[in-house]
């Protein structure tokens, strides 16, 4: 293999959240303000952690705590439309068969991670280290999650490389001085600078070998 690390985004990447984390966030956004957000405002947030995105969105920051246990209540109406990308074991398992440490590098907060878990818990136990929101001060597109991987397994930039789907997955790879790759299953019409650009998970484990 190409890489001793490969460090996966989450949703997005991994996971196909796009429906419920949209309408979810519409919905709490909506209750919060009186303003319904269109998707492309949606998508602008997606990477970031929850009270960036509701930042963003224009919900005040004495809000913010309220606007996360609201979209924490709103999600659960859209909890039977997530699910793992095609490929995506597949694509773990071959990189693990071929020497690779996996992590997960997201903009998910530890709770919210050990939701997913709940639903995707063979996906999570196939990684080796797993860094959240709260494991770090600073948060992509800063390279804060990246370094702290780097730190906890003592693994230099040459031999890592991030998988995500967002522009803020390229920018924390840029800044921590790792290879990037695309994850063009999970945005078809992303443009960024990636060092890999693969349609499936499959085609990007042929390019890792």
């Amino acid at each position: 293999m190409k890489y001793g690390h490969v460090v996966f985004d989450m949703d997005g990447t991994l996971i196909d959240t796009c429906e419920a984390i949209q309408q979810s966030l519409r919905d709490t956004i909506a209750m919060l303000t009186g303003n319904t957000p269109t998707e492309a405002e949606v998508r602008a947030t997606f990477g970031t952690p929850s009270d960036a995105g509701l930042k963003m969105l224009g919900v005040r920051d004495e809000d913010i705590p309220r606007g996360i246990l609201l979209w924490s209540e709103n999600i659960k109406k859209y909890e039977d439309t997530p699910r793992a990308f095609a490929g995506v074991r597949e694509l773990m398992d071959g990189l693990k068969a071929g020497g690779c440490s996996l992590g997960i590098a997201t903009s998910k907060n530890t709770a919210e991670l050990d939701h997913s878990r709940e639903q995707f818990g063979d996906i999570v136990s196939r990684v080796d280290c797993i860094i959240c929101a709260d494991d770090t001060a600073e948060h992509k597109p800063k390279p804060g999650p990246l370094l702290k991987y780097m730190e906890y397994t003592g693994a230099r930039p040459s031999e890592v490389l991030y998988v995500g789907d967002t522009v803020y997955d390229m920018q924390c790879a840029r800044g921590a001085g790792v290879d990037f790759a695309l994850a063009r299953w999970g945005n078809p019409d992303g443009r960024m600078d990636a060092d890999y650009d693969e349609p499936t998970p499959l085609a990007l484990l042929e390019k890792l070998r």
